[in-house]
């Protein structure tokens, strides 16, 4: 089997583990924010910031350490497991002695109780068990998705139950908790292997590990610090609105992209030492990336007060500049985490930091810069920082290994010229779909499906007349029209025997 095929076999995989996962979450936020207040998701948010900063420092890279390996020993796993346990440990005590100080530095003593609970993530997490690395590194997907899907059920169905039953921020903090516990016994169910404590292969990972351990830690902070901002400027309520938003926001990309991350770090890592090759197959999968989140964003943007008030009610009106602004991430995030598995494969770490270094310092002025006085503005200051980055990034791999600038455009050129039009269609179909149809769920969904449609076709027109003009378009074509050939021999594989 060829690593395209590898790699979308893996993808299949992964994204039906987070569609059904996703499907579910979404199930369980839609009853919950009746439930609980944006202040209760404020709580949540805020400690899942905390939890994670956290994490980040103790994130060495031990699993991106062993799938790289072109041969991995017992030394080399255990010792990946050992360090990983180790470190996850201290950061959970960390957490838990320091959770006072950390709710008097934002403000919020509610804090306090929920961090300590909280560092319980942190030990469980490093428990899971190390067969997972080798499932992952023999891109066996399977096994992974089946304990997301396991896990994120059982954890929906718990979350919706206590939500009913404490109605306030403890049910998602007790969920959180529930979830990772969950993870550590079906991976062992599922991936059961025997342990081993050990730091024989220790010195071979810290040396690969400085250049994650900065990366990881300055990236999460750029990634999250809008969290910490909004939580000292506007407080608990306004970080609950904002983090919902922020999710819903970019969900076509957490949801259809980001899970193919892995099985595309794990095949790229097989052809790194091809850099034709490489480069090829990130363009492509560029490409199709950008087919996905252009036409969603300018969607979510268009659409995004009808969004908020049929989904989530007339309480959660202030997360609408939220979702629509923070929506074109998507776009960022596809081509920033494209260019970072390039860094990371090539070992330019450097080039990671720099750009999360920037952004951080560019989200940070937010605290100085006294115009951002509503979430809206910050919502818009956050997007403008967003793409400032994407450039930046896209001139550090021009300048430091020659990824031409022009790629990225013809990836880009198809889904941005087909959004447009989808976009025009929008705003022509929304007042005589309301009008005909009434009910305002069915509305929205009557317009999501016709313009959705209406991108597709144009898109695969555009892809069908450019694709003898390069290998990204020719590629984009290639894949649809092999979607759909696939899609017609299940259908018939289903029917025809019952003719």
């Amino acid at each position: 089997m060829s690593s395209a095929n590898i790699l979308l076999n893996s993808y299949k995989w992964v994204i039906v583990a987070r569609w059904i996962g996703r499907f579910a979450g979404i199930i369980s936020t839609l009853i919950l924010v009746r439930i609980l207040s944006p202040d209760d998701y404020g709580i949540a948010a805020q400690a899942l910031f905390v939890l994670m900063l956290f994490d980040a420092l103790s994130h060495t890279g031990t699993e991106q350490f062993v799938i790289k390996q072109k041969e991995v020993s017992d030394s080399c796993l255990f010792t990946a497991w050992t360090l990983n346990l180790i470190l996850k440990s201290t950061v959970g005590l960390c957490l838990f002695i320091f959770s006072s100080s950390i709710a008097s530095f934002m403000n919020e003593p509610r804090l306090d109780a929920v961090l300590q609970w909280t560092s319980l993530i942190a030990i469980l997490d490093s428990l899971r068990s190390p067969a997972l690395i080798i499932r992952k590194r023999n891109m066996d997907f399977r096994t992974i998705s089946t304990i997301d899907i396991s896990s994120k059920l059982l954890t929906v169905i718990f979350t919706i139950t206590m939500g009913f039953i404490l109605r306030d921020y403890w049910a998602l903090v007790f969920a959180n908790i529930f979830s990772s516990f969950l993870i550590v016994m079906i991976s062992y169910f599922v991936a059961p292997s025997n342990l081993k404590l050990t730091l024989e292969n220790v010195k071979a990972q810290f040396k690969f590990a400085r250049g994650i351990f900065v990366t990881s830690v300055i990236g999460y902070i750029r990634a999250k610090l809008d969290i910490l901002i909004i939580s000292k400027k506007f407080g608990s309520s306004a970080t609950g609105h904002y983090s919902i938003g922020q999710e819903f926001s970019i969900l076509p990309y957490t949801e259809a992209i980001a899970p193919l991350t892995q099985p595309l770090y794990s095949s790229l890592a097989k052809i790194q030492d091809d850099s034709a090759k490489l480069k090829n197959h990130l363009f492509k999968y560029l490409g199709l990336s950008y087919s996905l989140v252009v036409p969603a964003a300018l969607g979510i943007f268009l659409l995004a007060d009808q969004i908020v008030l049929i989904l989530f009610g007339e309480q959660w009106v202030e997360t609408t500049p939220v979702l629509a602004y923070l929506s074109f991430l998507m776009i960022t995030f596809v081509t920033n985490g494209a260019y970072k598995i390039i860094f990371t494969l090539k070992s330019k770490f450097w080039s990671i930091g720099l750009l999360d270094l920037i952004g951080i310092i560019l989200v940070s002025l937010a605290f100085l810069l006294e115009s951002l006085v509503t979430l809206e503005d910050f919502a818009v200051y956050r997007t403008v920082v967003g793409i400032l980055v994407l450039s930046l990034s896209i001139v550090i791999a021009k300048l430091y290994i020659n990824y031409e600038i022009n790629l990225v455009l013809r990836a880009l050129l198809i889904p941005v010229v087909a959004s447009f039009i989808m976009g025009a269609l929008i705003l022509l179909l929304q007042s005589p779909v309301s009008s005909a149809i009434g009910v305002p769920l069915f509305s929205l969904l009557a317009i999501v499906f016709i313009s959705a449609i209406g991108y597709f076709l144009i898109w695969l027109a555009l892809s069908f007349a450019l694709r003898n003009k390069h290998y990204i378009w020719e590629f984009g074509f290639q894949f649809a029209v092999a979607q759909f050939k696939s899609a017609i021999k299940k259908v018939k594989g289903i029917w025809l025997p019952t003719l």
